[in-house]
């Protein structure tokens, strides 16, 4: 699965203002030339081009959401698709990280991912 290729610049003011309320410590934000962030979805998807941004305790993970090029941005906290890959045994299974219900592949089956997530 290919990884979709667009990408914005987050608002900072909004971005922080949303990391405050998921419980984030000023250690934890990001600086301002680190803004720029690219949909972790598979290409085509048919949900909104979809980030992520944090988690804390366990809670729903914070997620950067746009529909197009020029929408605004909208920070929603979304709770993770847990579902693994089952070619793997059960110890060694990740679960997917996407946002729960999303439309596209699951995060395992995309080859392109930059980071592993905690």
């Amino acid at each position: 699965m290919k990884t979709c290729r667009s990408a914005r610049r987050l608002p900072y003011a909004g971005l922080l203002v949303a990391l405050y309320a998921t419980g984030a410590g000023e250690e934890e934000y990001p600086s301002r030339h680190d803004m720029v962030r690219r949909c972790e979805l598979g290409e085509g998807h048919g949900d909104p081009h979809s980030a992520y941004l944090y988690a804390h305790d366990g809670g729903p993970e914070l997620w950067a959401r746009w529909e197009g090029e020029r929408d605004e941005i909208r920070f929603v906290r979304l709770t993770p698709c847990e579902e693994g890959d089952p070619g793997l045994p059960p110890v060694l299974r990740s679960a997917c990280a996407f946002p729960e219900g999303h439309a596209c592949g699951h995060a395992w089956e995309d080859g392109e991912r930059e980071r592993p997530r905690e």
